[in-house]
């Protein structure tokens, strides 16, 4: 069964997932092209969230591998035969996987100094934000279960 609403010829699942590669191909191109502050304990901070961010990451495959024997998917649509994560990381953030991107695009974003860039990690978190409501829908219908789960955990933070 498809859960993503239809729009045109793309789901509002696909269209959220164009738009998120859409801002990390702006976030990139401007953290290629703008200009980087010299070294100073911002940057450390920034390296510490990348490094944070990537066991984030890590941690969140690998828990949702544990109980669904397959990936996590892009496409905020829950795969049919997926069962709710609720352990490891799951059990403390709802979205571990946006969080894991926050980090390393807050890193990223400290790290290099431009404020541009700390204004584009603000789009993406108000993206992220948007994009995990729109997928909380999808899965209420799918896992009767989730209200209590949503209420138990943080969205992006314990």
């Amino acid at each position: 069964m498809r859960y993503g609403l239809q729009v045109g010829e793309m789901s509002i699942s696909q269209r959220y997932v164009a738009v998120q590669f859409g801002l990390f191909a702006i976030f990139a191109a401007a953290a290629f092209l703008l200009p980087t502050s010299p070294a100073s304990p911002v940057k450390l901070m920034g390296l510490a969230a990348v490094v944070v961010g990537i066991g984030v990451f890590v941690a969140s495959v690998v828990s949702f591998h544990r109980a669904n024997s397959t990936l996590p998917s892009i496409v905020p649509d829950p795969k049919a035969r997926t069962k709710l994560v609720q352990s490891g990381i799951y059990g403390v953030v709802r979205h571990p996987i946006y969080t894991a991107v926050l980090l390393v695009t807050l890193g990223i974003a400290l790290y290099h100094g431009a404020l541009g860039l700390l204004a584009l990690w603000l789009l993406l978190a108000v993206f992220f934000w948007q994009k995990s409501r729109y997928e909380e829908t999808l899965l209420i219908q799918q896992f009767p279960e989730y209200g209590t789960y949503r209420r138990r955990t943080g969205r992006f933070w314990p």
